[in-house]
């Protein structure tokens, strides 16, 4: 019996110290996307890690458009160009 003990509290041990953070950081997402983001993410890594989902940690930062630039434009103005 405590052999058995002795092994799980290793087993959560090891699961413990192996929690995965992903981050993500985007301009805009609607709750829909977002929610779709977080699942995807934490089956993803869970797939590849073996590491249980509530072990998981998914963080997504939300930067304001006028904040977040690419190609050296802001998405506010990527979004002005080219959505008419």
């Amino acid at each position: 019996m405590v052999n058995v003990l002795k092994y799980l509290v290793e087993q959560t041990f090891e699961k413990l110290i192996k929690m995965p953070s992903v981050k993500i950081t985007t301009a805009s997402l609607n709750e829909e996307a977002k929610d779709e983001l977080i699942k995807a993410i934490t089956t993803s890594v869970h797939t590849a890690t073996q590491v249980p989902k509530e072990f998981i940690h998914v963080i997504i930062d939300i930067v304001g458009d006028d904040n977040y630039a690419v190609g050296g434009q802001t998405v506010t103005e990527i979004k002005k160009t080219r959505i008419k």
